[in-house]
């Protein structure tokens, strides 16, 4: 649980992205084989959920997603009464345990089809499953690090399954994904100059929307887990109470901002933040430079599907950075352990 088994999770993400493109290439004949023809259900819990965020938005933007991605709590809950729902149901949770996963299991139909996406093959999970896309991470922190970057692939994957149409062959994309990730890698100090402007705020808030969206989720997610009041800003630009926020001093906005149709507006954000004099850095595109006051993360120019993982491994330096400057020498959460609470 040490900050140095946290920062080394972070520098092995791609050495371990290159060694799942096997695993990713089954993934892909896996989902090919199931037949989806009726529709289909995603579901997962925090990292898990928001690692499906951009697959579906991929699939949507085409009108080729024949489905549903809700959160777990709410599939049990609010969602149609389980024992009629019998399309393919799709599970992602890293542990395979979780408290809501185990009830989940118990409450669909014995001969519904689930496909399993973990990386715990002994999990109850794994046990009740008919396919099995596993990962293995092999994490020695607490923090979700290479576990998400993988979860982001196999839902990318899994996508291409569906009958996502993407150019290039997985040994092909991960390859340029690792190449993204060595490159931004060389920022660290950047990193560490966002992490020094966020040290002293009482609250940050992480703005992104479209694919980026689950990436914020979960940045914010992680800086919650060390007890760090973080708002994850999703849909759009500051509007409402969100941006009432930012009159305070004790504040500060980190915004992602990719290569697509909304830069433009997004570095507009920025400057107008940063000439209202509130504190902002920024994860951007490196088409645009920002005045040199403003701290940033600059990323290479990738295809819009690969950039979630490249986003979210800046947001796992900008994180480990805080932790360090923050004197921390462990990452643990008081109040929960890794695998979620027990009910």
């Amino acid at each position: 649980m040490s900050i140095d088994a946290l920062v080394a999770d972070i520098r092995e993400q791609p050495a371990y992205l290159y060694k799942h493109i096997a695993m990713i290439e089954q993934v892909i004949e896996t989902v090919k084989k199931i037949d989806l023809s009726g529709g289909y259900v995603f579901t997962g819990i925090a990292t898990s959920y928001y690692s499906l965020q951009a697959m579906e938005m991929w699939l949507r933007k085409r009108g080729q997603f024949k489905g549903q991605l809700i959160n777990t709590a709410d599939l049990l809950d609010y969602d149609l009464p389980l024992h009629q729902d019998m399309r393919p149901l799709f599970i992602m949770s890293r542990s395979g345990e979780s408290a809501e996963i185990l009830r989940l299991i118990r409450s669909i139909a014995p001969s519904r089809t689930v496909i399993a996406i973990t990386e715990n093959a002994n999990s109850p999970l794994v046990q009740r499953a008919d396919y099995l896309c596993r990962f293995e991470a092999n994490e020695e922190a607490f923090t979700n690090t290479k576990s998400f970057t993988l979860s982001l692939t196999y839902a990318l994957a899994i996508g291409i399954g569906l009958g996502y149409e993407f150019a290039l062959k997985p040994s092909e994309w991960i390859a340029a994904l690792v190449t993204a990730l060595n490159d931004v890698m060389k920022q660290w100090s950047n990193a560490e100059r966002i992490a020094a402007m966020l040290l002293d705020k009482q609250s940050i808030l992480i703005e992104a929307q479209g694919y980026l969206t689950g990436i914020a989720n979960q940045a914010s997610l992680d800086f919650q887990e060390i007890q760090v009041p973080s708002i994850p800003v999703t849909g759009g630009a500051l509007r409402h109470g969100t941006i009432e926020l930012t009159a305070r001093p004790d504040v500060a906005v980190l915004i992602l901002a990719p290569l697509d149709e909304t830069l433009e507006r997004k570095v507009e954000l920025i400057n107008d933040l940063h000439d209202d004099h509130t504190p902002v850095a920024a994860v951007l595109s490196d088409r645009v430079q920002l005045e040199a006051g403003i701290p940033a993360v600059y990323v290479p120019e990738l295809c819009e599907e690969l950039q979630p993982v490249m986003y979210a491994f800046v947001m796992h330096m900008i994180y480990s950075s805080y932790a360090i400057l923050k004197g921390m020498t462990t990452v643990q959460p008081s109040l929960v352990n890794k695998v979620t609470r027990k009910e």
